[in-house]
Formats: structure tokens, sequence, C-alpha cells
């Protein structure tokens, strides 16, 4: 359990150590097995190869069998030329077979092995003769167990010039007189694997992705360990939205890889991300709120010296008059300042909730070009009879900071088209201009706020608010929004809307019966 709560460093390097130790016992295993306590030397057990090379040999032992040793290579060739290698005879008891081609030292080690102390499996009126004095062939009144002799283990070697590998076994194949002779087959190949004979790669492979599985599934659960909560860190962090902290509260933030309840190091951070999250929450929202309360109380004593100036302007006349007029100005930009800044934070904060109200399109776009830009150029195209269902106060906030950005940006090259359609299931509102567009680089953060790209330096004098008052508008009223650069100049922005019903004296598209 102690192992459980230690660091991540140490639980990595535990892990690490307990694979090499897996790793080094099935290693051994393996090793031990393939030596069978005296593999070395080019003895190995016979299981490590083909089946096909074992029923090879077992099927030229039982041709020879019974057979005068004077026929066995005759015998043998039929058998030989089917096989893709050659073989070889060698007994191992008398010089009755010799062949010397088979390598002399896989002649010694043969002879070395221990021999067999059963039979073949005769008829018990049968007697075997033993030429070596032993119990091996006793008659049918011994107490020696009749059957098949174990398997010897393999002799595999490789040699040079030319290269060749061969593979041999002990068989004990009774001539025609019933004698027993101690025989090496041995089985010639130029190739390592004798043409498919000697080895069954099917089954390396298959080891081999054991082996892989079953490292696989031990490092499974510990990676698992590491990887989800970071995931899920990154998720958190990714959908965390500054403006609004929409992860804030989620239910998966009182688990323990956020709690605090884990204590390694990503247990650690993912309550440091979430603490700091809220902080940044706490820390946010008060500055929102004194800005709201800075804006506001500006408002009143701008509004007091607008009037002020205004009928001292009335009063004057020549350069006192211009200098009145400039100060106004200045008063005027100051107090779009305040109300964006008030705007923008009570769409983020939803102060008032938005109420569906029947929009008839036309008459509110012409009168708020009307209001925001009598004289310049905009045209107004919308199709007849189209009407919102949305709040109106949302919308003339939307429209009119995108008609004050394209009369800002773009308000001398050319006219300004707000156009209203259906199209689907949707109603789309779209304010274009002519003008030189927004720098790719810069359109995809036009939605920050306070962000202003290089118009910060062409244009002066913005707040960089406008297209996020829209955002959080449009959003609350269940919508999207759109923006892009035009071809080959000027800047669109749209509005979308969902086509809503109003109780039930309205069609779907928001028109009245």
């Amino acid at each position: 359990m102690n192992v459980l709560r230690c660091n991540l460093y140490v639980k990595i390097t535990l892990w690490m150590l307990l694979n090499l130790v897996l790793l080094a016992v099935l290693g051994c295993g393996f090793s031990l097995y393939l030596m069978a306590g005296r593999g070395q030397d080019g003895i190995l057990p016979a299981s490590l190869f083909s089946t096909r090379a074992d029923s090879a040999l077992r099927v030229i032992s039982a041709n020879l069998q019974y057979h005068s040793v004077l026929e066995w290579e005759e015998l043998l060739e039929p058998h030989a030329r089917r096989l893709p290698v050659h073989v070889h005879l060698q007994s191992l008891d008398t010089e009755s077979i010799r062949d010397t081609a088979i390598p002399e030292r896989m002649v010694e080690q043969a002879k070395k092995l221990p021999r067999a102390i059963y039979s073949f499996c005769p008829s018990p009126e049968v007697m075997f003769w033993d030429p070596m004095g032993s119990t091996m062939f006793a008659g049918k009144n011994s107490n020696v167990e009749y059957g098949l002799p174990p398997v010897p283990p393999a002799l595999f070697r490789h040699t040079d010039s030319p290269s060749r590998y061969w593979l041999g076994r002990v068989m004990y194949i009774p001539d025609g007189n019933r004698q027993i002779h101690t025989v090496l087959v041995v089985l010639e190949s130029d190739t390592v694997d004798g043409h498919g004979l000697f080895f069954d790669f099917d089954a390396l492979c298959l080891l081999v992705l054991a082996i892989l599985g079953v490292s696989f599934l031990w490092w499974l659960p510990f990676v698992r360990h590491l990887s989800r909560p970071l995931r899920r860190m990154a998720e958190y962090a990714e959908e965390v939205e500054f403006d609004k902290f929409s992860c804030v509260d989620r239910p998966f933030l009182s688990d323990r890889d956020f709690s605090g309840a884990r204590k390694d190091e990503i247990g650690r951070v993912g309550y440091a991300l979430v603490s700091m999250t809220q902080r940044m929450n706490r820390m946010l929202t008060g500055q929102r709120q004194f800005i709201r309360y800075v804006a506001h109380e500006l408002n009143t004593p701008l509004a007091k010296a607008q009037m002020g100036l205004g009928v001292l302007e009335c009063k004057l006349s020549g350069d006192e008059r211009v200098r009145v007029q400039q100060v106004l100005r200045h008063i005027k930009r100051l107090s779009v300042l305040t109300e964006e800044v008030l705007s923008y934070l009570q769409a983020k904060a939803a102060m008032n909730t938005p109420k569906d109200v029947v929009v008839d399109l036309c008459s509110f776009l012409s009168s708020t070009v009307q209001g925001e830009a009598p004289e310049d150029d905009v045209h107004v195209e919308v199709e007849p009879g189209l009407s919102l269902v949305t709040d109106r106060d949302y919308l003339q906030r939307m429209v009119s900071n995108v008609l004050r950005n394209a009369q800002h940006y773009a308000g001398d090259c050319g006219p300004i088209v707000i156009r209203a359609e259906k199209k689907d299931a949707e109603i789309v509102i779209s304010v274009m201009d002519s003008g030189p567009g927004v720098p790719e680089e810069d359109l995809p953060s036009l939605c920050e706020p306070f962000f202003r790209g290089r118009a910060a330096v062409t244009h002066p004098g913005g707040t960089g608010l406008g297209l996020s008052i829209v955002k959080y508008c449009i959003e609350a009223c269940g919508g999207r929004m759109e923006y892009e650069n035009r071809r080959p100049r000027g800047f669109a922005v749209r509005l979308w809307f969902p086509v809503k019903k109003k109780g039930h004296g309205l069609w779907e598209d928001g028109a009245e019966m």
C-alpha cells in the first residue's frame, strides 16, 4: 500500500525492474529448456525442430528395419529423393555402415549420448540378440518393459567450405537378423531451415508474439494508470473557457485524480490544475465586477459632461467652438468604450435571460441602419415578410456591433450590404463590406476579448470587444456566428439563428398567421 502512495519516479523504476525480472525469468527458463542441462556444442532438444523432420527420420527408420544392412542404402535412396535435403547414415556400434561426409565431431557427440533401454514393441515371442550383453533386448519373461524408446536429443551443426547445415538423430534400427543397430541418421541442407524441413518458423513467430503479448499485458495496467488521468487533465484544460469556466464544477473534479487524494505527481498536478482554475475564476469574477462598476460609474459624469459641453457649444463661436466640439468627440468615444465594456460583461455574465419576441427583420434592420449609419452607403436586403423569433435587445446589440466594425474598418471602401434570408431550418443575417479584410493570421483570434491584431496600427481607436459581444449574444440566443474574408475584397460576418415557434400564432419561420 505504501508503494502505491510513493512518487511517480519510484513507481516507474519499480515497474521497470519487475519487467526486467519477468524477462530474465522467461529468458532463463527458455535457456534452461534449450540447454536441457547438457545442450551445448550442437546438442539441442528435438522439440525445437519441426515435426516434419522428426516424421521424415521415423519414416526412414521404419523402412530400413528388418532388412539386411547391405540393402539399407538402396532402400534409403527413394525416400531421400522425396526430401529437399540429403540423407546420410552412420553406424555407431559397428563399422558396417559408414559415411565420411558426416562431420566427425557430430559422430563423436552421437556416440557419447546415453543409449535407450527400451525395445521397439516387438511381439512377446520374438527374442532379440543383444551383442552388448545388456538387458535391452531380453525375452518375454524378463522384467523389461517393452515400448518406444525416448526421443533422443538432436544434433545440429554448421560446416564451412561449402556452407552446410546438418541435423542428426540417433535411431535404433533392427536388421534382418533382429540385431539392433544404433545408427546416426543425418539430414544435410545448404540452408539453415533445411528448405522448411528443419524449423517451423510459424511456431517461432507465435512464440515471439506470445512473449510480446505477455510484455504488453504486463505494461498495460501501469500505462493506463499514468495515461488516463493525464488524458482527463488535458481534456479538462481544453474544455475550460476563461470567459465561462464551464468545467469548474464538473462532477469528475471530485474524484481522487483531482481532489488531492492521489499523492503522486499526477495527483498533485491534477489538484493544482483544478485549484489554479478555481482561483483564476474567482480573480476574473472580481475583476469583471470591478470593471462593470467603474464603467457604470463613468457613464453618469460622462453624460453630464456631454450635456454641459453641448450647452456651452451653442454659446461659443470660432476657435472656442471648434475646441469644444473636439472635446465632445473624445467624450463620445469614451462613452462608446464604456458602453462596449458594459455590453461585453453583461453578455458574458448573462445578466438578462433572452426573451423571445417576433422581430420583423425588414423594419428592424432599416431602423438599425438609420440609428447607426444614417449617412453611410449601407444597403439592406431582406426577403419579403421574413421575421425572426429572438431577443430584440440582443439582436440590436449584435447587428449594431457588426455594423460599427464595418464602418470603422471599411466604411470608405464601398457599400456595406446587410442581407437577411432563410436557408433550410435557419435564418441568416449577413453583414458584408468591401474593405481590405482581416489578415489571415488574425482570423482565429478575432473573438478573443480586446484582441485587435494589426488593426491596432492601421485603425487605432477600437476596443477589440465588438465580435466578442456578438459571439456571447448569439450563443445566448441559441445561434452561431461565422466570419470570413471575401474575394477579391471585403469581410463578411454571418449570424445564424434557428427557426423557432412563438406560441401558436406563428409559423415556423416566425411570420404571423
